[in-house]
């Protein structure tokens, strides 16, 4: 049996098995570090924010961190034995059964020698005494027999060798094998260890990356709501009808608040009114992006009434973007509207489509009237 060498030494196995199982056990900790750690951080910032008294931070604080030391020691602890699963799985069955089975046979062997020794013993005083001539005839005819018996014994135990010899060559070959495979089961084991730390590192940089994205989103929602609230007042002008808009972060739905801070339904709000959220909101989005982006706006005041014209025109055109196009008509942007808003114009256009020729010309001016701005 290939594991009676291993019980002369069957006390270094257990000491093995319990060294492996303590370094896997200091391991796993290893890997809990880490977590802790950011707890500990987390949880200092949020007494930092949460207690103004010194005194009673100072306490809490202290508590945290007696509970909190050990796992530093955890840290610290090296990796010092480690062994592949395939191994463990062997030497546990050696502990288990192997160890006990091999005792036995050893025990049965050891009893097996002596009760051989008691029968030599037996067979000398045997023939330490007198001999008997007639017991001696009777016990070669005895003998006799036992030897033509043994030659045929012989001949089958022979037949069985070979047999044995037979079956132990397919027994070396399949344990040949089966040692093979439990090589190339090992180096999977070792690479399967080195896969799933990675796969363990790359879980927590998803976490922290999912955390991130959930973090970031909140913010630019924040950074959205209160920028078309801005616009919103700012182009409203007054503010006893909505007071904050708020923005969902997770279904993005947009709520209105009036002064007391009840739910506004969208319904509520006058033609005009619908029309100034919207442009808040467009121009809520354009300031969080960041970016400045031409705005392209046609037939602007349609639904508005003469105060949030004036407004739009004095308020939002001239500070919707760094290039504004707007398509009006001639009742839409004339008169005062049309003074206030030609110190941020560049050019006047006027398209005019042709019903005969089924085509637009474009020309300079507005409405036929040349504009210097």
């Amino acid at each position: 049996d290939a594991g009676v060498p291993l019980i002369l030494c069957e006390n270094l196995v257990r000491d093995a098995l319990k060294r492996s199982e303590k370094c896997e056990e200091i391991l796993a900790r290893q890997y809990s570090v880490g977590i802790v750690r950011d707890l500990r951080v987390k949880l200092y910032n949020r007494i930092f924010l949460s207690f103004s008294d010194n005194c009673m931070r100072d306490k809490i604080l202290e508590l945290i961190e007696e509970e909190f030391t050990k796992f530093d020691e955890y840290g610290n602890e090296s990796e010092q034995f480690i062994m592949s699963t395939v191994s463990i799985s062997l030497l546990k069955k050696l502990e288990n059964s192997e160890f006990e089975n091999i005792k036995s046979v050893c025990e049965e062997l050891l009893s097996e020698i002596e009760r051989v020794e008691e029968d030599i013993l037996r067979v000398d005083m045997h023939l330490s005494n007198d001999v008997n001539q007639e017991a001696i005839k009777d016990l070669y005819k005895e003998l006799k027999k036992y030897q033509e018996t043994r030659t045929a014994k012989v001949s089958e135990l022979k037949m069985i060798q070979k047999e044995i010899n037979e079956t132990e060559k397919r027994i070396n070959d399949l344990q040949k094998n089966a040692n093979n495979l439990l090589g190339r089961l090992a180096e999977i084991e070792k690479g399967e260890i080195d896969v799933g730390r990675v796969l363990q590192y790359a879980s927590k940089t998803l976490t922290v990356m999912e955390k991130f994205k959930i973090e970031l989103q909140r913010q630019k929602v924040n950074n959205l709501e209160m920028n078309i609230t801005k616009c919103f007042m700012y182009l409203e002008g007054k503010h006893n009808m909505i007071s904050e808009i708020k923005i969902n972060p997770d279904t993005l739905d947009i709520v209105l608040l009036d002064s007391k801070r009840n739910e506004l339904l969208k319904s509520q709000l006058s033609a005009g009114e619908k029309q100034i959220f919207a442009v808040s909101v467009l121009w809520g989005l354009a300031l969080s992006s960041g970016y400045q982006m031409p705005v392209v706006i046609d037939t602007p005041m349609a639904r508005l009434d003469s105060a949030h014209r004036i407004n739009f025109v004095s308020k939002y055109l001239p500070n919707a973007s760094s290039q504004v196009i707007v398509l009006s008509t001639d009742e839409e942007i004339y008169g005062e509207y049309l003074g206030m808003l030609r110190p941020y114009v560049h050019t006047f256009y006027t398209l005019s489509y042709d019903d005969n020729e089924e085509c637009t010309t474009i020309t300079d001016g507005y409405f036929g009237r040349m504009i210097c701005s």
